[in-house]
């Protein structure tokens, strides 16, 4: 090994799933410890893993980029609508009683129409889930007789077979 080079042993992500600890052998014992390892850009590191086979990495300085982030999709996701914005708030200091109830009416007729129009859609989805859901089965219990007749049919062919053979 040479004096740029570094032993590192590593657990095979098989045994262990933080690989985030390696240990350092050192030259002066045969046990290995676990503590930090830091090296220089371009150093070369050996490391072994827990099934004993070797590798060497090159040490090459990351550039930090944005977090990606993941958004899962769902299957109903085209049926959720997207979120309204929020309104910007708005100081009630300055409002008499008065204001403040008619602010409060307006409020509570449009989250009712708001909910009334969420019912109506709802229920057309189910409508339409309903409708699609008959066509399927009126076309399998179609497919299951048609599967059936075939069935009678091929079972009285190898009678007929069987019969004239014997």
């Amino acid at each position: 090994m040479s004096v740029d080079e570094v032993e590192v042993t590593v657990p095979s992500p098989s045994t262990s799933s933080d690989i985030s600890s390696v240990s350092r052998k050192s030259s002066s014992s045969t046990s290995s410890s676990m503590r930090d390892v830091f090296v220089q850009p371009g150093q070369t590191l050996v490391i072994r893993g827990d099934d004993g086979q070797e590798y060497k990495v090159i040490v090459e300085r990351v550039e930090e980029s944005a977090p990606v982030s993941i958004k899962r999709k769902s299957s109903d996701d085209s049926l959720i609508a997207p979120k309204r914005a929020r309104a910007a708030p708005v100081s009630l200091v300055n409002l008499s009683d008065e204001e403040i109830a008619e602010r409060k009416k307006q409020q509570n007729r449009a989250a009712a129409l708001r909910y009334r129009q969420k019912l109506r859609e709802s229920r057309v989805l189910s409508v339409s889930a309903k409708e699609t859901l008959s066509q399927r089965n009126a076309y399998l219990r179609d497919e299951a007789e048609r599967l059936t007749k075939e069935c009678d049919v091929l079972r009285r062919l190898i009678f007929d077979k069987l019969g004239k053979n014997v």
